[in-house]
């Protein structure tokens, strides 16, 4: 697949996966328009499985929702039949079709690590009632919205924290991240069997990969025969960079690399392999960067009320904060030269690579040592996320000028309009940078100079960006109109190997090759008891009672045909044995009950109980006819994350 970019604008214009992914699910059926709820089903009646990942990031958490397609399904009743069209498309040889809503997302405020002091002052119980009430029901309450009830006890559910948690001892994390599995198995009906593997810490190559994938699958380049992008990455607490190598560098690297497999839909073989470069620099994140140059600034000041001057803020802006157990107050200053020199000497005094601290305007890779492969930017074409869109969106004003290009599919990068914007706002006052930029946060705004030095410092000193305008560097919010995060590609993960499950085929993972012989698989088997099953709709009792009622036909015929008074004995003594003490009826609309969402204390199971009026399984469903009611295919940007519902734990 050719892509073709705007010099300007990274516009992609041709055929990918995220445009027949929309067109496949822009006719999403919805069973439940009153609560939000998810649909069980698509138009054709296939089902829909889902999956739950939380990113416990720096700064915050997100939960997020997906669905996808029952591949068993789809191959028990021909839709992988070369040729066969869903929605108007082919579903065979292609990669399952991850899917989310607007509004399948949920953000809070700060980050798990925040609690690493109740981690010392609670018990483990207390822990656990502070971790999930204050905090995890938040987002939970979010999933137990859109989730179909009938399917929550067959819905995976993960937690992945990242840099954040990293950052903590490891007593101090798995405190906390045993509290969120247990508030987790005992307040909701999602499938966790086992907190080590739900509920962890995950490394940075493994949050650089499913970054890679992500933005490989929303670009449509997890194909054969078509050459993947490099990404980076730039959170609160690290950096990430992933990429595949030219096959010198994989060669002689070979034990620096992870091994990929994928599988297409229909394929029952691991098809795809991928030999992934991915790597994490923990502390090198905006957040933590920050906090590092500003114990670089209070290193020349004595004095337990001495304020910092700050020549990144501007000139007429300054605040208080705590560091390094003292308040301080900081004043900005507005030099652009100062900022650049103690950013850069910032950057150099980790101790990752050879960064000469008299080389600041010199183009070097100094974050990068021996171990990892040679890249060149224009060789793997490298998209920049997160981080580097919310920078430059901020510093050029994407967000106001021609946004639904740029938002949608992102910008070239180039070096001098980047440095000419950095010099004006790092040499404006406050009062004048108010006016320049209109940026609803003041603290972005005030901190805007040191984020945009940071970015060009990281690319150009650290990775070895060239500043002449030849590379082909990418920044993007979205990937083809769609919003990235590395989750999607975890995700994608899941339901390409759970589809290899589903189907019989070779398991999809992934494994590191200095550790060939431990392959990590994308998914896990759900028990029979949850996975099987073959109608749409109705719960245990009500197939009890269907066969009940099947068996009581066949012996009123038997009886119809004999009339004879022995056999007409026999059979009523038979019905009223089956039939005692048991009365059955389809539970109403009318009859469920909710729990008082504006709880803080959510009761999720009561939540779930109370609502399960089906335990159908997530495979071949085929008896009942749904209602349906279709989204318009002009619906909001199926992965368009709403900030308006970020919220703040206090």
């Amino acid at each position: 697949m050719a892509v073709t970019l705007d010099t300007t604008k990274g516009v992609d214009t041709s055929h990918t996966a995220a445009e027949d992914f929309s067109r496949t699910h822009d006719n999403q059926t919805l069973h439940d328009s009153d609560t939000g709820e998810g649909p069980s089903f698509d138009s054709n009646g296939i089902p829909y499985n889902y999956i739950i990942i939380i990113d416990a990031g720096s700064k915050g958490s997100r939960a997020y929702i997906y669905n996808y397609l029952n591949t068993g399904y789809m191959e028990k009743n021909g839709f992988l039949t070369p040729g066969k069209l869903v929605d108007g498309i082919t579903m065979a040889n292609k990669l399952p079709y991850v899917h989310s809503e607007a509004g399948w997302n949920k953000k809070i405020r700060p980050g798990l690590s925040s609690f690493r002091k109740n981690v010392h002052d609670e018990d483990s119980t207390l822990l656990v009632k502070t971790i999930g009430e204050k905090y995890l029901s938040k987002l939970l309450k979010k999933a137990v919205e859109i989730v179909p009830t009938n399917l929550q006890n067959k819905t995976p559910i993960f937690v992945h924290a990242t840099a954040g948690l990293r950052l903590l001892d490891e007593s101090e994390q798995n405190a906390i991240l045993s509290a969120t599995c247990q508030y987790i198995q005992s307040s909701t009906e999602f499938y966790m069997p086992k907190c080590s593997e739900h509920v962890s810490t995950i490394q940075g190559d493994e949050e650089g990969l499913y970054g890679w994938i992500a933005m490989n699958y929303l670009a449509g380049t997890l194909r054969k025969g078509e050459k993947s992008h490099g990404l980076l990455e730039l959170g609160g607490a690290s950096t990430q960079i992933s990429f595949v190598p030219n096959e010198t560098e994989r060669k002689e690297h070979h034990n620096e690399l992870m091994t990929l497999k994928l599988a297409n839909i229909g394929s029952k073989e691991a098809d795809m392999e991928y030999e992934v470069y991915s790597k994490s620099f923990l502390g090198y994140g905006m957040h933590q960067i920050h906090l590092k140059y500003l114990e670089q600034l209070s290193k020349e000041v004595t004095g337990d009320y001495a304020s910092l001057v700050d020549p990144c803020l501007p000139y007429g802006y300054h605040k208080e904060m705590q560091l390094n157990v003292r308040k301080r107050r900081i004043v900005g200053s507005g030099d652009s030269s100062e900022c650049q020199s103690i950013v850069y000497r910032t950057l150099a005094s980790g101790n990752l690579g050879g960064c000469d601290e008299k080389n600041k305007l010199e183009v070097s890779k100094c974050l990068l040592n021996d171990t990892i492969p040679a890249f060149d930017f224009n060789f793997e074409n490298f998209y920049g996320v997160s981080g580097y869109w919310d920078t430059i969106s901020n510093l050029l004003d994407l967000g106001k000028v021609s946004s639904s290009e740029y938002e949608k599919y992102g910008k070239m990068y180039s070096y001098s309009e980047i440095q000419q914007e950095t010099s004006k706002v790092c040499s404006l006052g406050w009062k004048q940078l108010q006016s320049y930029r209109d940026i609803d946060n003041e603290e972005d705004l005030a901190d805007l100079c040191f984020k945009s030095t940071y970015m060009t410092s990281l690319l150009h000193n650290g990775l070895g960006l060239t500043k002449n305008g030849t590379a082909k560097f990418q920044i993007n919010d979205k990937i083809n109109g769609t919003d990235f995060t590395w989750t999607l590609g975890r995700a994608v993960l899941y339901a390409s190997d759970e589809a290899q499950l589903e189907t019989g085929g070779e398991s999809v993972g992934y494994s590191r090759n200095s550790a060939a012989e431990v392959f990590i698989k994308g998914s896990e088997e759900i028990p029979g008891s949850l996975a099987s099953g073959t109608k749409k709709t109705g719960s245990s009792s009500n197939e009890s009672y269907s066969l009940l009622s099947l068996l009581v036909l066949v012996l009123l015929a038997f009886v119809l045909l004999l009339r004879r008074p022995l056999v007409l004995r026999i059979f009523k003594g038979i019905v009223n044995r089956l039939t005692k003490g048991k009365k059955y009826r389809r539970v109403s609309i009318d009859d469920i009950e909710t729990a008082n969402f504006d709880d803080d204390a959510i009761k999720l199971r009561d939540i779930h109980i109370t609502r399960s009026v089906d335990t159908d399984s997530r495979s071949s469903m085929d008896s009942m006819d749904p209602m349906y009611l279709t989204v318009p295919a002009h619906t909001a940007d199926p992965f368009r994350i709403d900030d308006e519902d970020d919220e703040l734990v206090r």
